[in-house]
């Protein structure tokens, strides 16, 4: 299964795709995805793992990792969105926060929403937390 696949893929690009489909599957282990997703060393295969757990975690779906992706995964996401990564990994890590839509992905987006410096980021936050009202 694609699950048992992502411990042993070394690209971090093919574990990326990995990601993406399990979002289309049902009866996911989803504890065991949390597991490679917590561990992912690839930024973009990181990105893409964080963006299985947001919806995971919107859904409410058992095993999501709700409190890990609040405590490990929005810090994160928040990093990247007012750090130095390129635009589109900024736009990405809000569109990840959005779509998680618990207290502290919100949060999170206020505070980019105040603080970014780039006018299509801050922009794409306030979206955000307006579609989560």
């Amino acid at each position: 299964d694609l699950v048992s696949i992502l411990g042993r893929e070394k690209d971090g690009t093919v574990r990326s795709r990995i990601y993406q489909a399990l979002e289309n599957q049902e009866g996911v282990d989803n504890p065991a995805v949390l597991e490679h997703a917590l561990a992912e060393t690839d930024p973009g295969a990181r990105l893409a793992a964080s963006s299985y757990v947001a919806e995971q975690v919107a859904a409410g779906s058992q095993g999501s990792g709700r409190e890990q992706f609040d405590l490990v995964v929005v810090p994160e996401l928040t990093d990247i969105a007012l750090g130095e990564a390129d635009m589109h990994l900024k736009l990405k890590a809000v569109s990840v926060l959005r779509r998680a839509r618990t207290a502290v992905s919100l949060e999170a987006l206020r505070e980019i929403a105040g603080r970014s410096t780039e006018a299509r980021v801050s922009e794409a936050a306030r979206t955000g937390l307006e579609k989560n009202r």
